[in-house]
């Protein structure tokens, strides 16, 4: 089961977890940070089928772009990277944590990538 989601320069979280349960209800005033999380959610979740890195975050010039504000608005202002990380049970005893970090200079491109 997944435990936690991680986000680092990740549009408007400077660093921020978020823990899930069982059932998780996102809830607040506009512009809190839900559909951000989402977002990174679901890159986390495409990042894992083999599809290209720039038609996950950018899409095709037919599609237009799948996140909001494509690559070059991921990265928190005045950052060049952002980091995002899942947190899953693998056993009774041990997690497992899984981290990638994104830089979206020229074009978008792993980084650092970890388990």
């Amino acid at each position: 089961m997944i435990k936690c989601f991680a986000y680092e320069n990740f549009k408007s979280f400077e660093k921020a977890e978020l823990d899930i349960e069982a059932l998780t209800t996102l809830i607040g005033t506009n512009s809190s940070g839900k559909s951000n999380a989402i977002e990174g959610i679901s890159i986390l979740a495409k990042t894992v089928t083999g599809l290209e890195l720039s038609m996950i975050l950018d899409g095709t010039k037919s599609t237009g772009a799948v996140v909001r504000g494509g690559s070059s608005g991921c990265a928190r202002f005045k950052t060049n990277a952002f980091k995002l990380g899942c947190l899953t049970e693998l056993d009774s005893e041990n997690d497992l944590l899984y981290e990638i970090k994104i830089g979206v200079k020229e074009r978008a491109a792993v980084e650092e990538e970890g388990i």
